[in-house]
């Protein structure tokens, strides 16, 4: 059994995810969540074109594809990922299936609130970046990086609450990138690993941004595409936009109770903002300094 420490989670799994961190210190403590490849299932039924199903609700949820197969994911303690993988799985399409919307399912279910969005440092301030595909959200924030800003998680936000105030668990420093970015941005290919064979992607390794303690967050952003504006969000219109991002009111299960008042919480107590950006790759990195400089003007 691998045993692994990311998100501030005790994860055991046999399967093996390479680029998650060993447990270290925490090797002997008992398992937050449980990943075991239960033996391999042909899919239930055709899926949509898109390829993917998922089946959300208060005893469970399950992930479908057509690539993949079928992962189930569990509450209790610890929370279980069962992956019944088709024939043709390799391990590492599936390890990155697991990384993914499954995990965020399964922090979900362990009690954190998991955002859709990147976490980053920069400068003094903890940012989380949220926005549907294409909105620029992974560009933006590797362009914030090539800054000197620091990512602290990708894609997964999870939010848990110390001290009376929201904090963001980190996770492995890889952001997933597209190769026009790459070109764009001229990240060197000497950090950048291959994801799996189906996904046009490529990871972007920065082992010295990681951060191995929860980040009190100071601020929300929702991105658009338009005109470039940052305006601040309050009440229903932030309140909609963070449940739009979050998990699992993405797939359609609301989550009951305790994620409405999740939600409320967060929006109350951290700023929220829009960031609308222009759709231009040329002009990138003048986005990163312009949002790089309008968050240290308003934290000065």
């Amino acid at each position: 059994m691998n045993r692994y420490f990311t998100y501030g989670l005790n994860i055991h799994s046999n399967v093996e995810l390479p680029l998650w961190p060993a447990a270290g210190d925490a090797v002997n403590q008992a398992p937050d969540i449980v990943i075991e490849r239960t033996g391999f299932c042909p899919l239930p039924r055709e899926l949509p074109e898109e390829g993917y199903e998922f089946h959300v609700g208060p005893e469970g949820g399950e992930l479908l594809s057509r690539y993949v197969g079928s992962i189930q994911v569990s509450p209790g303690r610890p929370v279980r990922m069962d992956a019944r993988p088709l024939p043709d799985t390799s391990g590492r399409l599936l390890a990155h299936f697991l990384s993914g919307s499954a995990l965020a399912l399964a922090i979900f279910y362990h009690g954190f609130q998991p955002l859709h969005g990147c976490a980053l440092r920069i400068g003094c301030e903890t940012v989380v970046f949220m926005g549907l595909s294409g909105t620029g959200k992974s560009s933006l924030c590797a362009a914030l990086c090539m800054m000197g800003h620091q990512i602290i998680t990708d894609d997964i936000s999870p939010v848990c609450w110390i001290d009376g105030r929201p904090h963001v668990m980190p996770g492995y420093p890889q952001m997933k990138l597209n190769s026009d970015i790459v070109d764009t941005l001229g990240i060197p290919r000497g950090e950048l690993v291959p994801l799996h064979e189906i996904h046009p992607k490529v990871g972007w390794l920065r082992p010295g941004d990681r951060f191995d303690q929860p980040q009190p967050i100071d601020s929300l952003f929702f991105l658009g595409i338009g005109e470039r504006e940052i305006r601040p969000l309050t009440g229903l219109d932030a309140f909609a936009l963070l449940q739009r991002h979050a998990t699992p009111s993405q797939w359609g299960f609301e989550g009951g109770k305790d994620h409405f008042l999740a939600c409320s919480r967060l929006i109350k107590e951290v700023p929220v903002y829009a960031f609308i950006r222009e759709r231009n790759l040329d002009g990138l990195m003048d986005q990163a300094e312009w949002i790089s400089s309008s968050l240290q003007a308003v934290s000065v």
